[in-house]
C-alpha cells in the first residue's frame, strides 16, 4: 500500500468518525429538547400548585 493509499484510508476513517460524532450531537440535542420540555411541564405544574395553595389560603384567611 502506498503512502497515498494509507493517507486516503485514514481520511476515510476520520470522515466516518466525524459523521458518528455529528449523529451523536443530533441525538444529544434531541435529548436536551426533551429535557427542556419536561422542565417546562414541571414548571407549569408547580405554578398550578402554587395558585391552588394561594387560592385556598386566601379563602381560609379571615
Amino acid at each position: 500500500m502506498t503512502t497515498y493509499d494509507e493517507i486516503n484510508d485514514i481520511l476515510n476513517e476520520i470522515e466516518i468518525m466525524t459523521i458518528e460524532i455529528r449523529e451523536g450531537f443530533v441525538e444529544m440535542n434531541a435529548s436536551i429538547d426533551r429535557i427542556e420540555d419536561e422542565i417546562a411541564a414541571t414548571s407549569a405544574t408547580l405554578k398550578r400548585i402554587d395558585k391552588l395553595v394561594t387560592d385556598r389560603l386566601a379563602r381560609n384567611t379571615p
